[in-house]
């Protein structure tokens, strides 16, 4: 995971340019609703890669921060 992006692994593949959503926990500051596309998805013996670039992170205000 980075800033602008993050690699997953599946079962199946998934299509190019499929828009995806990522549900995150930061810890301290809660859960993070991720939006973005899959730019790309290699299969690897039993699984498959992927890559997702990020379009914007939404972070949850109501998370507890301590």
């Amino acid at each position: 995971i980075s800033i602008s992006g993050a690699g997953i692994v599946a079962k199946v593949p998934f299509s190019i340019n499929a828009r995806v959503k990522l549900v995150l926990n930061t810890g301290k500051k809660g859960f993070s609703l991720i939006d973005g596309r899959l730019v790309w998805c290699k299969k690897n013996k039993e699984n498959w890669y992927s890559g997702i670039a990020f379009d914007r992170v939404f972070f949850n205000m109501s998370a507890k921060n301590n």
